[in-house]
């Protein structure tokens, strides 16, 4: 009859092979294969939700902020024929400066032609 010491023994070292035993391992990895899984997506998700979370909060700031104008086309109408009223403005103003160096070149330029006449 085999010593009971040496069969407690035995199971002791197969418990212990088990544990370093890389098929026993993987038999575990795959029996578990789901929840590992589940875990990892979990975690994933989550990291991603905390990354994205500022830019969805700004997103929907922005959202609010958009819907509260319902007049901004309108608005946006009036302000272009605005800004086409002050170009406008703009341009003729400078038409205006333009002349007017012109005109004072124009100014010298015959004092000049005055003078050397005078001279002459």
């Amino acid at each position: 009859m085999a010593n009971p010491n040496t069969s407690n023994k035995k199971n002791a070292n197969d418990a212990k092979n088990s544990k370093t035993d890389p098929k026993s391992a993987e038999n575990i990895i795959l029996s578990h294969e789901e929840e590992i899984i589940a875990a990892i997506t979990k975690k994933a998700v989550a990291a991603t939700m905390k990354v994205l979370e500022p830019l969805l909060q700004k997103l929907e700031e922005a959202s609010q902020q958009h819907s509260q104008t319902p007049n901004a086309e309108v608005q946006a109408v009036e302000s272009y024929e605005q800004q086409i009223q002050n170009l406008q403005k703009v341009a003729m103003q400078r038409v205006k400066a333009q002349e007017d160096r012109i005109q004072e070149k124009m100014k010298r330029l015959q004092l000049k032609i005055n003078k050397n006449n005078t001279r002459i």
